[in-house]
C-alpha cells in the first residue's frame, strides 16, 4: 500500500496523456515530464477518464482516434461528469478539418493540437493551462 492509501486519494498531477499510440503517448509525455510538470498516462480513453477521476490533472492531452473508447467519447464523459468537467481538456490529433476542431469545441475541448506534434507548439498550448517549472531557455507561450 502507498503512502497515499493511506490518507486518501494520490495527489493530482498535471497532465494526462490519453493516446493508444505507445510511441506518441510516450514522447510527448517525456517532453511534456521534461519542463518538470507530474504526468499520468492512459492507452484508451476508458482508462484515461478513470484516471482523469481518481486524480484530477490541471490538464488532458486527448487523442480523438482511439480504440475500447474513442477520444470524442471520453471528452463528452469528462464534460458531463462534475468531477471532471472543469479540466481543460486539448485535443491531439490528425483530425484537423474545420469540421472535426468545431466538433470538438463544441463538446467542450479547450484547445486542439495537431498529429504530427510539434513539441514546442505542444509545450505552448500545455502552458496555456499550467505553469511550467522549467521552461525551456527562450520559451514563449
Amino acid at each position: 500500500m502507498s503512502v497515499f492509501g493511506l490518507f486518501g486519494k494520490e495527489p493530482a498531477a498535471d497532465v494526462l496523456v490519453i493516446d493508444d499510440d505507445h510511441d506518441v503517448r510516450t514522447m510527448m509525455c517525456e517532453v511534456v515530464a521534461s519542463v518538470g510538470l507530474t504526468v499520468l498516462e492512459a492507452a484508451d480513453g476508458r482508462a484515461g477518464y478513470q484516471l482523469a477521476k481518481d486524480r484530477r490533472p490541471k490538464l488532458i492531452l486527448l487523442d480523438w482516434e482511439m480504440p475500447v473508447f474513442s477520444g470524442l467519447a471520453a471528452l463528452e464523459g469528462l464534460k458531463a461528469d462534475p468531477a471532471t468537467k472543469d479540466i481543460p481538456v486539448v485535443m491531439v490529433t490528425a483530425q484537423q478539418t474545420p469540421a472535426h476542431v468545431d466538433q470538438a469545441i463544441r463538446r467542450g475541448a479547450a484547445g486542439y493540437v495537431a498529429k504530427p506534434v510539434d513539441m514546442k507548439r505542444l509545450l505552448r498550448k500545455v502552458a496555456e493551462f499550467v505553469a511550467l517549472p522549467n521552461p525551456p531557455t527562450g520559451f514563449k507561450v
